[in-house]
Protein backbone atom coordinates (compact mmCIF):
# COMPACT_ATOMS: atom_id res chain seq x y z
CA UNK A 1 0.00 0.00 0.00
CA UNK A 2 1.71 3.62 -1.06
CA UNK A 3 1.83 6.65 1.28
CA UNK A 4 -0.68 8.18 -1.13
CA UNK A 5 -3.42 5.60 -0.34
CA UNK A 6 -2.75 5.57 3.14
CA UNK A 7 -3.44 9.61 3.36
CA UNK A 8 -6.64 8.84 1.30
CA UNK A 9 -7.91 6.05 3.82
CA UNK A 10 -7.34 8.75 7.02
CA UNK A 11 -9.93 10.81 5.49
CA UNK A 12 -12.59 7.74 5.35
CA UNK A 13 -15.43 7.36 8.02
CA UNK A 14 -16.22 3.52 8.41
CA UNK A 15 -19.93 2.91 8.46
CA UNK A 16 -21.22 -0.42 9.85
CA UNK A 17 -24.78 -0.64 8.36
CA UNK A 18 -26.77 -3.31 9.85
CA UNK A 19 -30.17 -4.24 7.57
CA UNK A 20 -32.82 -5.37 9.25
CA UNK A 21 -34.66 -8.17 7.62
CA UNK A 22 -37.75 -7.41 6.17
CA UNK A 23 -41.07 -8.12 4.32
CA UNK A 24 -42.48 -6.88 1.08
CA UNK A 25 -45.12 -8.03 -1.61
CA UNK A 26 -44.07 -8.65 -4.97
CA UNK A 27 -46.34 -8.43 -8.12
CA UNK A 28 -48.22 -11.35 -7.71
CA UNK A 29 -49.23 -10.38 -4.22
CA UNK A 30 -47.24 -13.04 -2.78
CA UNK A 31 -44.91 -12.10 0.72
CA UNK A 32 -41.39 -12.06 0.00
CA UNK A 33 -38.66 -12.11 2.84
CA UNK A 34 -35.65 -10.65 2.41
CA UNK A 35 -32.90 -11.36 4.57
CA UNK A 36 -31.11 -9.28 7.13
CA UNK A 37 -27.48 -7.70 6.12
CA UNK A 38 -24.29 -6.22 6.91
CA UNK A 39 -23.22 -3.07 4.80
CA UNK A 40 -19.71 -2.29 5.01
CA UNK A 41 -19.26 1.70 3.37
CA UNK A 42 -16.16 3.82 3.75
CA UNK A 43 -17.54 7.40 2.89
CA UNK A 44 -15.26 10.77 3.28
CA UNK A 45 -16.11 12.20 6.62
CA UNK A 46 -17.91 14.80 6.95
CA UNK A 47 -19.09 15.23 3.41
CA UNK A 48 -22.07 12.22 3.71
CA UNK A 49 -25.38 13.61 3.91
CA UNK A 50 -28.48 11.61 5.07
CA UNK A 51 -29.87 12.50 1.64
CA UNK A 52 -27.17 10.58 0.07
CA UNK A 53 -26.99 7.70 2.33
CA UNK A 54 -31.04 7.18 1.76
CA UNK A 55 -30.41 7.22 -1.98
CA UNK A 56 -27.53 4.91 -1.56
CA UNK A 57 -29.28 2.55 0.68
CA UNK A 58 -32.63 2.27 -1.57
CA UNK A 59 -30.05 1.16 -4.70
CA UNK A 60 -28.38 -1.67 -2.51
CA UNK A 61 -31.72 -2.91 -0.53
CA UNK A 62 -34.21 -2.56 -2.91
CA UNK A 63 -37.50 -2.05 -1.04
CA UNK A 64 -41.19 -1.71 -2.35
CA UNK A 65 -42.69 1.51 -3.41
CA UNK A 66 -45.12 1.31 -0.22
CA UNK A 67 -41.72 1.10 2.10
CA UNK A 68 -39.17 3.01 3.73
CA UNK A 69 -36.26 3.39 5.84
CA UNK A 70 -35.69 4.22 8.86
CA UNK A 71 -32.11 4.41 10.19
CA UNK A 72 -30.92 4.86 13.97
CA UNK A 73 -27.69 5.16 15.55
CA UNK A 74 -26.30 5.65 19.05
CA UNK A 75 -25.99 9.06 20.34
CA UNK A 76 -22.97 9.30 22.82
CA UNK A 77 -24.39 12.33 24.07
CA UNK A 78 -27.61 11.98 25.44
CA UNK A 79 -27.01 7.95 25.70
CA UNK A 80 -29.75 6.67 23.69
CA UNK A 81 -30.48 5.49 19.80
CA UNK A 82 -31.55 8.27 17.47
CA UNK A 83 -33.15 8.24 14.58
CA UNK A 84 -31.37 10.16 11.99
CA UNK A 85 -33.25 12.50 9.68
CA UNK A 86 -31.78 15.44 9.60
CA UNK A 87 -28.55 16.72 8.10
CA UNK A 88 -27.24 18.11 11.87
CA UNK A 89 -27.54 14.71 13.43
CA UNK A 90 -25.46 13.68 10.25
CA UNK A 91 -23.04 16.47 11.37
CA UNK A 92 -23.39 15.42 15.24
CA UNK A 93 -22.63 11.72 14.30
CA UNK A 94 -19.35 12.67 12.32
CA UNK A 95 -18.07 14.61 15.29
CA UNK A 96 -18.78 12.09 17.98
CA UNK A 97 -17.37 9.04 16.32
CA UNK A 98 -14.13 11.03 14.94
CA UNK A 99 -11.87 9.07 17.65
CA UNK A 100 -13.02 6.20 16.19
CA UNK A 101 -13.99 6.95 12.31
CA UNK A 102 -16.57 4.72 12.40
CA UNK A 103 -19.90 3.81 13.36
CA UNK A 104 -22.55 1.21 13.71
CA UNK A 105 -26.11 2.59 12.01
CA UNK A 106 -29.12 0.42 11.97
CA UNK A 107 -31.79 0.27 9.27
CA UNK A 108 -35.42 -0.70 9.50
CA UNK A 109 -37.62 -1.62 6.85
CA UNK A 110 -40.93 -0.04 7.23
CA UNK A 111 -44.31 0.14 5.54
CA UNK A 112 -45.13 3.73 5.10
CA UNK A 113 -48.36 3.42 7.34
CA UNK A 114 -46.44 2.01 9.73
CA UNK A 115 -43.71 4.93 10.26
CA UNK A 116 -45.83 7.10 12.42
CA UNK A 117 -46.02 4.57 14.76
CA UNK A 118 -42.40 4.60 15.11
CA UNK A 119 -41.59 8.28 15.00
CA UNK A 120 -41.91 9.60 18.99
CA UNK A 121 -43.86 12.83 19.63
CA UNK A 122 -44.44 15.04 22.32
CA UNK A 123 -47.29 13.74 22.57
CA UNK A 124 -46.24 10.58 24.94
CA UNK A 125 -46.99 10.50 28.51
CA UNK A 126 -45.39 9.36 31.52
CA UNK A 127 -46.11 5.88 32.80
CA UNK A 128 -45.59 7.15 36.27
CA UNK A 129 -44.09 9.91 37.91
CA UNK A 130 -41.36 9.27 40.48
CA UNK A 131 -40.91 12.13 43.24
CA UNK A 132 -37.61 13.95 43.72
CA UNK A 133 -35.77 12.35 46.87
CA UNK A 134 -36.43 15.61 48.88
CA UNK A 135 -40.44 13.85 49.16
CA UNK A 136 -38.65 11.05 50.86
CA UNK A 137 -36.91 12.71 53.39
CA UNK A 138 -40.26 14.92 54.57
CA UNK A 139 -42.14 11.18 54.86
CA UNK A 140 -39.03 10.29 56.98
CA UNK A 141 -39.30 13.23 58.83
CA UNK A 142 -43.04 13.00 59.38
CA UNK A 143 -42.75 9.03 60.74
CA UNK A 144 -39.91 10.43 62.93
CA UNK A 145 -41.60 13.41 64.55
CA UNK A 146 -45.45 13.12 63.90
CA UNK A 147 -46.48 16.56 65.64
CA UNK A 148 -44.26 18.28 62.67
CA UNK A 149 -46.06 19.60 59.84
CA UNK A 150 -43.70 19.26 56.47
CA UNK A 151 -44.08 22.05 54.24
CA UNK A 152 -43.01 22.43 50.67
CA UNK A 153 -39.00 23.10 51.03
CA UNK A 154 -38.49 21.08 54.28
CA UNK A 155 -39.75 23.70 56.21
CA UNK A 156 -40.36 22.64 59.48
CA UNK A 157 -43.41 24.32 61.21
CA UNK A 158 -44.73 22.41 65.04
Amino acid sequence: MSISSLIYRLDLFALEIIVEGFLTVDSMGRKVYSKGRVIKWDVEFGSYTVELLMKCLQTEVNWAPNQSATVWFFHKRLGEDIRLTKEFQMRDLFEMYKSEMRCHLVVAILDNSKIAEVVLTDELKPLCVIPPDEFELANQLERLHPKWQIHKGLQLRR
